[in-house]
C-alpha cells in the first residue's frame, strides 16, 4: 500500500511530499499519524479493512488532539491526506467540515497560516504572548508552505463546489508561499502544486466579486455583473495561458481550469440576469447573457472530455476534490437543462449528440 501510495496517488496531492527513499518503517517512527492516514487511503483492494483502518483512526487522531493537546506539521500532514480522500470513508459519517476546521485550527496553532509580520501594539493577545515568539515573524519551511496551500487548496474547492464553508484568511500569505515555491522549485511536484493554487486564487475573487459581493445586494445593476463577468474572463484567461505543458497531471490540472470557467459562467442562470433580458432576445444584452451560458456548457463539455482521457488508474486514485469538481460540473449541466427563456433552448443541449455519447460513456468508465 505504501508503494502504491508513492506511485499513484501522491503525485495527485502534492501537498504532502515523501521522499522517493523514505521507507515505511522510518514515516511510521517519525510520522504515524501521517502513516496511518497513508494506509488508509491506499487500502484500495478491501473496503472492510479500509473503514476500519480509517476508524481506527479518527479514534487516534481524537485522543492525540483533545486528550493529549498534540499539535505538529507531521499531525497536519495526516489530517490533510485523510481529508484530501475523503469519499473513501464517508460510510463512517461525513466528518468533512469537523476535519476541516481541525486542520485549519492546527495551521493556526503551528503559526504557519500568519503572514510575516509583527503584531501591532493594539492586537489581541494574553499574558503569554509576551513569553513566547511571534510565530508570525519566522520563516516557515517550504514543508509547512505545501501544507497551508494544500489546506487553502481542499477549502477552496470546497467552498465553490459543495458548500459555504468558512473561508481560510490570509490572502496575502497563501500568495507568499505559493510564491516562495515558485521560486524555489524544490521539488518535482512543486509546478503542479503552484498552478491548482494559482487557479483557486482566480476562483476566489470570482466567489467574491460575483457570488458575495453582488449576491447580497439585490439592487446590483444586471449590466455591472455582465461587465464584472468580463473582468473575470480575462483573469481566467490568464491562467489557462500562462499552464505549462507536458506536467503528469496535466488533465488534472485542466478540469480545475474548466470547473473555473464552470465557476464563473453559472452566473448565466442568475434569476436577476434573465429577468432582464428583453422578449425577443436580440439585444447586445440578451446576446451577451445567452454567450455566457453557452461558454457554461463549453466549459462542461470539456470537463467531460478531461475525465474520459483519465487512465482507470488515476480515476481510481483521485483525491475527494476532483470528484466533487466532476460532481460540480454535471449538476450544473442538470442547471442548464432547466433553465428556460425565449433566447435560451435547453432541448439544444441534448441534441448534440457527441456530447450525450460523451456523458453515456462517462457513466460506464471505470
Amino acid at each position: 500500500m505504501f508503494e502504491l501510495y508513492h506511485r499513484q496517488m501522491m503525485p495527485l496531492f502534492p501537498f504532502v511530499w515523501i521522499s522517493l527513499d523514505e521507507s515505511p518503517e522510518k514515516l511510521f517512527r517519525e510520522r504515524p499519524m501521517l502513516y496511518m492516514a497513508i494506509m488508509v487511503v491506499a487500502c484500495q483492494q478491501n473496503a472492510d479493512a479500509q473503514l476500519e483502518l480509517a476508524q481506527r483512526w479518527r479514534e487516534e487522531l481524537g485522543r492525540r488532539i483533545w486528550a493529549q493537546g498534540e499539535k505538529n506539521i507531521h499531525l497536519l500532514q495526516g489530517v490533510l491526506v485523510y481529508l484530501a480522500w475523503h469519499h473513501i470513508h464517508l460510510q463512517l459519517g461525513s466528518q468533512l467540515n469537523n476535519l476541516m476546521h481541525t486542520a485549519m485550527s492546527l495551521a493556526e496553532e503551528l503559526g504557519i497560516s500568519r503572514e510575516k509580520s509583527m503584531n501591532a501594539k493594539t492586537s489581541p493577545g494574553g499574558l503569554n504572548d509576551y513569553f513566547t515568539t511571534n510565530q508570525g515573524t519566522r520563516d516557515k519551511t517550504n514543508e509547512e508552505r505545501r501544507c497551508y496551500l494544500g489546506l487553502f487548496w481542499i477549502n477552496s474547492v470546497l467552498r465553490i463546489c459543495v458548500k459555504d464553508t468558512c473561508p481560510m484568511p490570509g490572502g496575502q500569505s497563501i500568495e507568499e508561499a505559493r510564491l516562495a515555491l515558485q521560486q524555489a522549485a524544490e521539488l518535482p511536484c512543486d509546478e503542479y502544486l503552484v498552478q491548482l493554487v494559482r487557479v483557486q486564487q482566480v476562483s476566489n475573487t470570482i466567489d467574491k466579486t460575483l457570488y458575495q459581493d453582488f449576491g447580497t445586494t439585490e439592487a446590483t445593476l444586471p449590466s455591472a455583473v455582465l461587465m464584472a463577468v468580463s473582468h473575470l474572463e480575462r483573469d481566467v484567461e490568464a491562467v489557462m495561458a500562462s499552464l505549462p505543458s507536458g506536467l503528469p497531471q496535466q488533465e488534472l490540472l485542466l478540469m480545475s481550469c474548466h470547473v473555473l470557467q464552470i465557476f464563473l459562467y453559472k452566473v448565466g442562470m442568475d434569476d436577476r440576469l434573465l429577468q432582464s433580458v428583453d422578449t425577443d432576445g436580440s439585444s447586445t444584452y440578451s446576446l451577451r447573457v445567452s454567450h455566457i451560458l453557452a461558454s457554461c456548457f463549453n466549459a462542461v463539455k470539456a470537463e467531460a472530455a478531461s475525465v474520459m482521457s483519465l487512465p482507470n488508474s488515476v480515476i481510481l486514485s483521485m483525491p475527494y476534490p476532483y470528484w466533487i469538481q466532476i460532481g460540480h460540473a454535471i449538476l450544473i449541466y442538470s442547471r442548464l437543462l432547466v433553465t428556460h427563456h425565449n433566447f435560451w433552448d435547453p432541448g439544444l443541449l441534448t441534441s448534440i449528440q457527441d456530447f450525450a455519447d460523451t456523458l453515456e460513456r462517462l457513466s460506464q468508465k471505470d
